[in-house]
This record gives structure tokens, C-alpha cells and sequence, in this order.
């Protein structure tokens, strides 16, 4: 009998993770049953105001060893997320699926919605009254049904892309403390292979495989394979032992948010919390707030005007904004917002430039005689020469073209330390040149997910250090 499992929002900012979860029962139904597939880790919308942290949902593809055996399984996962999940904290609201056979066609809409949009609890969950062959639990608001309806969803969809993270969990004595991870071995890691990303951000010096709450995560590995997140963790060192490891398959850095949305050229039908791409000409320019705000408004095709902000977190991506200029047309992609003074606004993310607008400066000419730039009388009046102290009446400005350094068809990223989940900044066209002249393309279609979980297992005892590690 196969089943699906999927859960979500059962972490919060005060802690634990839902992958953490995810990886509990995962290893939990390991010894009896057989798992299908890697489990899914889907991002959905990082817009969403009552997010607890990253938006991410798990999803389990599980084949029990028996029919009988679904109650049994309910049962500890239900005890599982009762015991683990957030449920104290205010904003935490797990929701809880469990489905016999195929999902129902339409998870796919909500997951396509649920990338970009807002879906509400009251429009899921009068789907789900109408099914047979789910049953859904929820605790308090039960928020966590939808992000467990879109997340198996996201399987559906024709356009679907896949990443993969290895992630390792810190023992429960050590959640809150500094983790203890060799900055230097991160480095060394992340140029040993070309396959991995989003492991350290060389401009800002900053490391992004290890968080800094108090989530029980010690390090997440991304990557295009599990063969290589797996192969490039033994180049890691850390100094404490791990509580176990999970590889989860995710839409993480495929800019799947931004797939099969409309490029917006009417602003006038944006909507808060919504993920969008829009067109337009730079219109205005504000000056740079003391915290290193930017601030310009994009002109659509009926004249309506839009905010785009761009704030200090984005680092050296604000160095693009500020060599925009009124006349430039854009392409500019990210969340749309309100901002304190209740304006809609969008929080750039990436900006493309689809041309330049003409720029120029004007210089006084050169005296004929000594050389030296001539001082002007007046508008139309001629120039004097401070130095020959002679007047020309026929002489006129310099113009010169302004040559930017921006590139027209270039997409600029903010970077790495200031990305979504979702936010793609790995060439996938490398990637597919690199799959069409090997073997790997093959590998995550004939992978064997019980067997490379099990092998995984059985690397992860305790006080295991990296470089005694079974893995790859």
C-alpha cells in the first residue's frame, strides 16, 4: 500500500525545523516500511507575513510493508508531530496529510498558486472535505494543511525542477549554541566541486551552509545530485557530534517562483505578498536614505508608476541601482510588499537590463591657444580664457557620452547571503551541458532512495567526524 505523508509550520523562530521532523520519522518508518522516493523539502512563497522561517513543507512517499500497518503509521506520526512540533509558539499551526494512492489532480493549482500567492486555510480545506482517500489533522489554525497541499502538488506540475541538500542534526543539548564548523573547510569544500551552491558568499565573507538560530540544523549541503551534496561533505570539519542526517530532494535555488508568471507591464493588478516580475522605464530616482535604502519608481505601459526598493541588506547589489537612470527600461523581479508608509512596493530581487537610456556631460572647450579649459560667459554669451585672457563667441560645448558600466541583457543578483530559498544563482545551462555529455543525467531518475538512505543510516553513528565518514 503507498501512502504520502506531508506536514508543515511546525517550527518556529524560537526553534526546531520541520526537516528535523521530517528526518524523525523518515528513519522512524525506515525499519518496517520502504521509502519511495528522497523526501521533499518544497519551498513555497517566502513572502507569506505568517511564515515561521523558510515556508518549507516536507513530503514523505512511503510503501507500507502492509494495509493494516496505516493505522499504526498515522498514529506515530501523528504522535511525532504532537510532540516535536512548535505548538506553544504563537505563530506556529501545524497541519498534517495523509493520502492512499495517487494525490488528488488538484494540489497541483494550489501548488502553483502557493509559489507566488497567498492560498487561504478555508479554500484547502474545503478540497480536502471532499476527499476519501485523505485524512488531514490539524493543530490550532492548522496553517500547516496548506503548505502540505501545495508541497504535494509541487509534483505534479509539468514544469517541476530539483535540487537536493544534505542536512545534519545537531544533538538536542547543543541547539543554541555556536555551532562548530571550520570556516575554512567550508571554503575548501565549496572549490573542490562545481556542482554544489550557495556554500559561502567570498564577497561579504560569509558562510551560508550553517545557520545562526536555535533550530536543531548544524549544516545543509546544496547541490544539482545526491552523489555529489554526499561526495563534498567529507571535506567538511565541525567539532561536535552529529544526531543524524537526512538528504532531502527540494525546489531550492530553481527560481521556480518565478516560472510561468506573467511579466507584469500593468501595475495596477499587483497584489501584497505576491512574488512577480514586472517591465517598465525608470522614471525617478530618490536620494539614498542614511542605512543605505534605495528607492526608484518603474513607469508601465498606461503610466502608472511603482516603487522598487532595494535595502542594505542587498550589500554591493545596491552598486546597480545606483548607475540607473531615469529612461533606463527594466526588468525587475521580486516581492511585492507594503512599506511602513502603506504604499505597495516591490523589494528588488534581481534586476535585467533591457536598455540604456543615453547619458551625457557637458564640458567647456579648450582654449585654442594655452590649452586650458575656457570659463564660460554666460548661456550663449561665449567663454574667456582665464590664462590668455582672450573671449571666443564661436566656440561651443563638449559633449560627451556617459558609458556606464552595466551591461543591456545582463540580470544583476543580489547576493548569495541575501537570497531566497528559491532564488536561483547556480547556471543550470552548465548544468545541462555537463548532464548531456555524461551519465549523471540518469542517476535521479534510477537511484535507488531506500538503499541510499540506508547507506547513509549506516554512516551516521556517533561522534562521527568527516573524515572517517562511509558516505559517497
Amino acid at each position: 500500500m503507498r501512502i504520502i505523508i506531508s506536514f508543515d509550520d511546525t517550527d518556529s523562530l524560537e526553534g526546531m525545523c520541520t526537516t528535523y521532523l521530517g528526518a524523525k520519522v523518515v528513519w522512524a518508518l525506515m525499519k518496517r516500511h520502504r521509502i519511495l522516493d528522497f523526501p521533499h523539502l518544497i519551498r513555497l512563497n517566502p513572502n507569506i507575513p505568517y511564515k515561521t522561517r523558510g515556508n518549507g513543507a516536507v513530503v514523505l512517499y512511503v510503501s507500507l510493508s502492509d494495509s493494516s500497518d496505516f493505522e499504526k503509521v498515522k498514529n506515530e506520526v501523528i504522535a511525532q508531530v504532537a510532540t516535536l512540533a512548535m505548538i506553544q509558539s504563537e505563530a506556529t499551526h501545524p497541519g498534517l496529510l495523509f493520502i492512499k494512492g495517487k494525490p488528488p489532480k488538484w494540489m497541483r493549482q494550489v501548488a502553483e498558486k502557493a509559489l507566488a500567492h497567498v492560498v487561504t486555510i478555508k479554500e484547502v480545506e474545503q478540497l480536502l472535505k471532499k476527499e476519501k482517500n485523505v485524512e488531514y489533522y490539524k493543530w490550532k489554525k492548522g496553517r500547516g494543511i496548506v503548505g502540505a497541499c501545495a508541497a504535494v502538488g509541487y509534483s505534479l506540475l509539468d514544469y517541476s525542477r530539483w535540487t537536493y541538500e544534505l542536512i545534519g542534526y545537531r544533538k538536542p543539548e547543543m541547539w543554541g549554541t555556536k555551532r562548530q564548523i571550520s570556516r575554512q573547510s567550508i571554503i575548501n569544500m565549496d572549490y573542490k566541486t562545481m556542482f554544489t551552491f550557495t556554500n559561502y558568499d567570498y564577497y561579504n565573507d560569509v558562510s551560508l551552509i550553517d545557520p545562526h538560530g536555535k533550530d536543531p540544523v548544524l549544516f545543509g549541503i546544496r547541490g544539482t545530485t545526491p552523489s555529489y551534496v554526499t561526495a563534498v561533505f567529507r571535506q567538511l570539519t565541525f567539532d561536535e557530534p552529529l544526531e543524524m542526517w537526512m538528504l532531502y530532494k527540494t525546489n531550492q535555488h530553481t527560481n521556480i517562483h518565478y516560472f510561468n508568471r506573467t511579466l507584469r507591464t500593468n501595475f495596477s493588478e499587483l497584489k501584497a505578498f505576491s512574488q512577480t516580475i514586472l517591465i517598465g522605464k525608470v522614471v525617478k530616482k530618490f536620494p539614498e536614505k542614511k542605512k543605505g535604502h534605495l528607492k526608484f519608481l518603474i513607469s508601465d505601459m498606461n503610466g502608472c508608476h511603482f516603487p522598487c526598493l532595494v535595502y542594505e541588506p542587498s550589500k554591493q547589489f545596491r552598486w546597480v541601482i545606483r548607475q540607473l537612470i531615469v529612461g533606463d527600461y527594466v526588468k525587475v523581479g521580486g516581492a511585492v510588499k507594503r512599506t511602513k508608509e502603506g504604499e505597495l512596493g516591490l523589494n528588488v530581487e534581481f534586476v535585467e537590463i533591457l536598455s540604456l537610456a543615453k547619458s551625457y556631460e557637458y564640458h567647456n572647450p579648450l582654449c585654442p591657444h594655452c590649452g586650458k579649459r575656457l570659463k564660460s560667459l554666460g548661456h550663449k554669451k561665449g567663454f574667456k580664457c582665464v590664462k590668455c585672457r582672450k573671449k571666443f563667441f564661436s566656440l561651443d560645448k563638449r559633449i560627451t557620452e556617459i558609458i556606464r558600466p552595466l551591461m543591456e541583457g545582463y540580470r544583476y543578483l543580489v547576493p548569495q547571503s541575501a537570497l531566497r530559498h528559491l532564488s536561483e544563482y547556480f547556471d543550470w545551462n552548465v548544468w545541462r551541458l555537463y548532464r548531456e555529455n555524461t551519465q549523471v543525467s540518469e542517476e535521479t531518475t534510477t537511484i535507488d532512495a531506500h538503499a541510499f538512505l540506508e547507506k547513509l543510516l549506516s554512516s551516521c553513528v556517533p561522534n562521527l567526524h568527516p573524515k572517517r565518514s562511509k558516505i559517497g
